[in-house]
């Protein structure tokens, strides 16, 4: 049998993993939620930009280019934190803060 992990099999224990690991899921769960709300971000933000604050294609160019510069930096960072203090003492603040700054847009 091949090792490319594409069996049923695979599969099934990737699923129970996942069912029994209330840590896995939770962070499963935060990841899908940024990557949504960053698909969100990349669609809405621009045409909000524009049409309420008037934003050239420059300046929102220059936006999304601060926040990935400080994802560049911020990245390493916390993964710094996160191999000191330990992963829950860091993501779970993090994940606060991310849920603030979202209902803060809404």
């Amino acid at each position: 049998t091949s090792s490319s992990g594409d069996s049923p099999a695979d599969e099934e224990s990737w699923t129970a993993m996942l069912r029994e690991s209330p840590s896995l899921l939770a962070a499963t769960g935060v990841n899908f939620s940024l990557y949504l709300g960053y698909a969100c971000m990349l669609t809405v933000l621009p045409l909000h930009a524009t049409a309420i604050w008037g934003a050239t294609p420059g300046q929102i160019g220059a936006l999304f280019s601060g926040v990935s510069a400080l994802g560049f930096i911020g990245t390493p960072l916390g993964g710094w934190a996160a191999d000191r203090l330990g992963r829950k003492l860091v993501v779970v603040p993090s994940a606060m803060c991310i849920a603030a700054g979202a209902g803060a847009m809404a």
